[in-house]
């Protein structure tokens, strides 16, 4: 609790003080658009991230777009319905391209091409993989979080701009996803600290009105809709590349014990792991 208040403080005392883009002169974001793109397949973060963080660098003057690597799940879908904003558009190949990386820092996770691509900054909570190589100092913030829209959250506070509404939401469903609704292992103070600002802003009047928006998000997921069992399993699905062994861990959920049974039987002959919520 401590570091949190010393965290908001830094913040309330900075935002007066820090020209923030000025504090970004150092990189060249060059005059093509710049991409903002997560890991493929996308979750709510990886998504909600990027459109967040472009719609945060276009009010600083860089010209920002958000983008995905692949289709979005129906978590996802969901959230962008309910707050009314449009799916980012796929990103074919990031070959010779401009790219902020969000949510993820492994070329095994990225959109095609990454490795030919110009990156200049990553925003991220999770391990540093060390795929990522640069030619220029880039802007690399990696924070030990629950959610990497958190930190997004967190630099909309730093260069003292306003959040709407349809981004507190992106933001606060990528959150409630990647920390259970606050009761995930890796949720931390300031992932509370910014679910209590956001719902705020996106109206929800008590704990009962955002569980149940989480909820519904979701049931909205684990339908699995039409969707085969490979589908399901790669859903949410991330490769890696350790010591040149290559795997992948795709996580499957369900919300009642029954479905978890069904979901159980129907995956058996695959690895699964299924999380009861």
């Amino acid at each position: 609790m401590l570091l949190l208040l010393l965290i908001l403080a830094y913040v309330a005392a900075s935002a007066e003080t820090i020209n923030y883009p000025a504090f970004m002169q150092g990189i060249n974001y060059g005059d093509r658009a710049v991409y903002v793109i997560g890991h493929k397949p996308p979750d709510s973060d990886s998504v909600c991230s990027a459109i967040t963080y472009a719609n945060l660098k276009r009010k600083l003057g860089v010209n920002c777009e958000a983008r995905i690597a692949s289709p979005v799940n129906a978590e996802t879908l969901y959230g962008l319905k309910y707050f009314d904003v449009p799916v980012p558009l796929l990103l074919d190949s990031a070959a010779g391209e401009n790219i902020i990386l969000v949510d993820h820092n492994l070329f095994s996770q990225a959109a095609a091409g990454m490795d030919k691509a110009n990156i200049l900054e990553v925003i991220d909570h999770h391990n540093i993989g060390g795929d990522v190589r640069t030619g220029a100092p880039i802007y690399y913030r990696a924070m030990p979080i629950g959610c990497t829209s958190t930190i997004v959250w967190l630099s909309y506070l730093e260069s003292n701009v306003e959040i709407d509404r349809q981004n507190a939401g992106l933001m606060l469903t990528a959150i409630l996803s990647d920390t259970v609704n606050l009761h995930s292992q890796t949720t931390t103070e300031l992932d509370r600290q910014a679910v209590k600002s956001l719902e705020k802003i996106v109206g929800f009047a008590d704990e009962e009105a955002r569980t149940k928006y989480f909820r519904a998000m979701k049931e909205a997921l684990v339908s699995y809709a039409g969707m085969t069992e490979r589908e399901i399993i790669t859903s949410d699905y991330k490769e890696y590349n350790k010591s040149g062994v290559k795997f992948a861990i795709g996580v499957v959920e369900s919300l009642t014990p029954e479905k978890q049974a069904a979901l159980t039987a129907r995956l058996d002959k695959w690895q699964v792991i299924i999380i009861k919520l």
